[in-house]
Order: structure tokens, then sequence, then C-alpha cells
């Protein structure tokens, strides 16, 4: 690691566990996995319908993202399937539509703190809620 990375983490090992004693600010985690292939695809297994699957040529009907927001202090996950790219734009979308539909949870909570991954196609999500 370099000393940046260090610094960091040694930053998130002090804002991590004040927000999570802290009523008024809720942690998120929000982070997009790698792309699945969907399409006709078997792997030898029964069923009792029957299943016509690819035999060799597989080319996904359509290609889903996972994106997982994790409320770590409660153990609670909620999954996005994305199956356009995903951008900063995209998590951002899916952190509003999150917050829009729960934050009548969470009557106290004034401050939001987001732990992300560190995706090349989603680095200017981070910059985006730098102070100046």
């Amino acid at each position: 690691m370099t000393v940046q990375t260090d610094a960091i983490f040694e930053r998130l090992s002090q804002v991590n566990p004040n927000a999570d004693a802290d009523p008024t600010t809720l942690r998120l985690s929000l982070n997009a996995k790698a792309i699945m292939p969907v399409g006709a695809y078997s792997r030898g297994g029964k069923n009792r319908v029957e299943v016509h699957a690819a035999e060799h040529d597989f080319h996904p009907t359509t290609r889903v993202t996972p994106v997982g927001l994790l409320l770590r202090a409660r153990g609670e996950l909620a999954l996005y399937a994305v199956t356009s790219k995903v951008t900063s734009d995209c998590l951002v979308d899916i952190l509003c539509k999150w917050w829009a539909t729960n934050k009548s949870r969470f009557p106290f909570v004034t401050t939001l703190l987001l732990n992300r991954d560190n995706r090349s196609e989603v680095t200017a999500f981070g910059r985006s809620f730098l102070p100046a």
C-alpha cells in the first residue's frame, strides 16, 4: 500500500465507528460486482420443465451488473440489477431511489456516510461527494 492509501484507511478507521455511534448518521456501503451474462444456459441439471439451453455459443440475451447497498450496522442488504453501464450517475440514481423509499425509517438521520468501491468506471462518483 502507498502512504496515501494508508492515510485513507487510517481516516476510515476513525470516521466509520464515529458514524455508527451517531444516531443522526447512517453509514451505507454501495458496491457494483462483476457483470453476469443472462441467457439460455444449462449445466446439465435436472428440471421438471423442458428447458432448451444453448449448446456451445453462449451469446447472452442481456448482461446484468448486481449492485448492493448495505446498511452495515443493521446487516440489511438491498440488491439492484443494472442492465446498463454502471456509471457514477447510475450509482447516484440507486442511492437516491433507495433513500426516497427508506428515509421515513430513519427520521433522525441528517447525514448519509457512503463507503463505496473504487472501480475505475465510477471513480468520478467519489469526487462528486467530496467537499471543494
